[in-house]
């Protein structure tokens, strides 16, 4: 399945965006207990299944409390900031840009990273707060010294997907780097546009290009 296609020239918001959605919906449904497997050497403390599962709670929380009830904008702060905890959006956006990010400056640096992690929460958190009973099985679990990959299947409706979560070990904290949906990465398919953006209008055209997303979202929001 085609999947990601998240920018083209125009960065317009494409129809299969769901499959990014999937990915982050799954953060909010029910996690099932997994078996860890190659976990030689790894850290010490909760696995990430464990640490996913904390978030999951939270979230939940938020999306059931009666107390947000025309508290929209602080329940969606919340839930905003409890999903953002567990990515690192550092480690993303690094490996988004590629090469690029060597010829960067601390405060192009910090620019981009602040910019890409606002593109995605103004991107899935309506669809959060859409949330309608989809169901998530986490299958397996798999860790390697500070890395570790959970596998899971996304069922919605009669249509299901395989998401793979690639997370990395931050001083006790598993954080999610990347999310491969039917094979396709989501890192990897940022890294193609945003490539693409640049070669043809440099890096500061690729920021004003975000920026403008930025703010298109949270004017929808």
């Amino acid at each position: 399945m085609a999947v990601l296609r998240f920018f083209h020239r125009t960065m317009n918001t494409p129809p299969l965006l769901s499959t990014l959605t999937a990915a982050v919906l799954a953060l909010v449904v029910a996690v099932e207990p997994v078996p860890a497997s190659g976990a030689s050497g790894a850290p010490t403390g909760p696995r990430p299944t464990v640490q996913v599962k904390a978030t999951v709670d939270q979230v939940i929380d938020l999306l059931g409390d009666g107390a947000y009830a025309g508290r929209k904008d602080e329940r969606r702060r919340k839930i905003v900031d409890a999903i953002g905890s567990r990515f690192n959006f550092a480690l993303m956006s690094r490996l988004a840009l590629g090469k690029t990010w060597k010829e960067l400056g601390e405060d192009e640096r910090r620019r981009f990273v602040d910019l890409f992690s606002k593109l995605l929460e103004n991107t899935y958190i309506k669809r959060i707060e859409s949330y309608s009973g989809e169901q998530i099985v986490f299958t397996k679990e798999k860790v390697k010294k500070n890395l570790a990959m959970v596998y899971s299947l996304f069922k919605k409706n009669n249509d299901e997907y395989s998401i793979i979560y690639k997370l990395r070990n931050e001083n006790g904290d598993w954080l999610i780097y990347d999310v491969v949906i039917e094979g396709a990465s989501i890192v990897k398919q940022y890294r193609r546009q945003f490539s693409r953006i640049i070669a043809d209008e440099n890096f500061d055209g690729l920021i004003a290009r975000l920026d403008e997303k930025v703010k298109l979202l949270s004017q929808k929001l």
